[in-house]
């Protein structure tokens, strides 16, 4: 990973072979935590012999199937070593716990970087992250692996001051045995069920006033990515060979509209919100049950009645290339002064 306001860091090609004579400790500080998840922790590391800041993903691995899960990761990311793809460096199996050591890339989710007030943005800084992410793509796919949690927060930026993207979080990714692959979102309706209708149809369209000052190829581009039937639907290499990205428009001081954007995030804080909000309901609710039968128990003994503790809690209800360009090209603020990144195999405009 990149270094926090550096330069990207290259690294040469590495099979990583888990450590399991030395300690993660004996070789790495433990800084913050950076996140969690389902699989453990997430946090930032510091190399001792070099002072490098890594990242370093704590798997739980008490049982057999989650050591096999977090070993499986770890084999995966071997055959992952491109610039466009988060890099795993080393990893260190302890009795209940397997981390792997990732570079550490600093510059944060692309989305936020966007809708920053400073941040210009325009079609072909969009060219420029979508080209990026088909790079990475094109790289998975010719060796038969599928990520299958492409979203927005798993492209981030190298650092707070570059252009270049990587991919992130492969802990979904899969080895196929085979080939099979498949802002505002055309498929948007006025339900979730009409949205979902939509989708599955395959119903789309470009609404007039939102890309009336989008380029015919950004919407060609799109349009061949968003195809139901899998045999007319842009591959990532094809992708990558498509006019949109091959033949790149003059900079244009128009800049695109964040708006969209802006929204997302804010509707994605308020799920995250929402679902922290509905697990601690559930745990009131549960403790309120525990209290109710505690109560009838020692009511049956003679104790007498006792008053359960009643909180007063609100819960809050609340695909990639071709949607993530759809959400990039939104015609507002603020263009950009894109630069080449060094390992893209097509410069910048």
């Amino acid at each position: 990973m990149s270094q926090a306001g550096g330069a990207e860091e290259t690294f040469e090609h590495r099979d990583v072979v888990i450590n399991t004579q030395d300690k993660v400790s004996d070789v790495y500080t433990q800084l913050e935590k950076l996140g969690e998840g389902k699989f453990g922790k997430v946090y930032r590391l510091r190399e001792k012999a070099s002072g490098k800041i890594r990242a370093g993903k704590y798997f739980r691995t008490r049982t057999g199937k989650e050591r096999a899960a977090a070993r499986a990761e770890v084999e995966l990311m071997n055959l992952l070593q491109h610039p466009r793809l988060v890099q795993c460096l080393a990893a260190f199996q302890g009795p209940t716990e397997l981390v792997m050591v990732m570079e550490y890339v600093a510059g944060g989710e692309l989305f936020e970087r966007i809708v920053d007030d400073d941040f210009e943005h325009t079609e072909p800084s969009s060219a420029q992250y979508v080209r990026q992410i088909l790079e990475g793509l094109q790289f998975m796919h010719g060796r038969a692996i599928v990520h299958l949690d492409l979203k927005p927060e798993n492209i981030v930026c190298v650092s707070p001051d570059s252009h270049c993207v990587k991919i992130i979080d492969f802990g979904l990714a899969r080895k196929l045995g085979g080939q099979g692959l498949s802002g505002e979102s055309p498929f948007q309706g006025d339900t979730d069920m009409e949205t979902l209708s939509n989708v599955t149809a395959a119903r789309w369209d470009f609404e007039e006033e939102t890309f009336s000052e989008i380029s015919p190829q950004a919407k060609d581009f799109i349009s061949q990515l968003l195809q139901k039937d899998p045999r007319h639907r842009l591959p990532s290499a094809g992708a990558l060979l498509h006019p949109w990205l091959q033949h790149p428009q003059p900079s244009s001081p128009r800049a695109l509209s964040k708006d969209r954007i802006r929204q997302f995030l804010t509707r994605r804080k308020w799920q995250k919100t929402g679902k922290a909000l509905l697990a601690l309901n559930r745990l009131t609710l549960l403790s309120q049950s525990l209290e109710r039968k505690v109560s009838e128990a020692q009511d049956e003994e003679g104790d007498g009645p006792k008053t359960p503790i009643n909180p007063s809690l609100y819960s809050a209800h609340l695909g990639l290339p071709g949607s993530f360009c759809l959400f990039l090209l939104q015609p507002t603020l603020v263009p950009l002064n894109t630069q080449a990144c060094p390992h893209s195999a097509i410069s910048a405009p």
